[in-house]
């Protein structure tokens, strides 16, 4: 199992600008980058199944960790659909 180190907490513009996004991330805890990238790798329960997290909202997650960190949240298409 692969774990990533990205322990740096998201980044507050972003968060500032999707408050939904804020909300349903702090709301299940997920306050770091490393917390939303295992968060995403899992099989069960991962990204599409918190609360108020849509897949528009997946997707544009997705383009923020894509400028930040060059690659894709892990499980990105299984992030979308159950």
């Amino acid at each position: 199992m692969v774990q990533y180190r990205i322990k740096q907490k998201i980044d507050e513009g972003f968060l500032e600008k999707n408050t939904r996004i804020r909300n349903a991330l702090y709301s299940n805890g997920i306050k770091t980058y490393d917390a939303l990238f295992n968060k995403a790798k899992q099989e069960r329960y991962n990204l599409y199944y918190i609360r108020n997290l849509g897949i528009d909202s997946i997707k544009r997650i997705n383009e923020h960790v894509k400028e930040k960190f060059r690659k894709k949240l892990p499980n990105y298409e299984k992030n979308l659909h159950d």
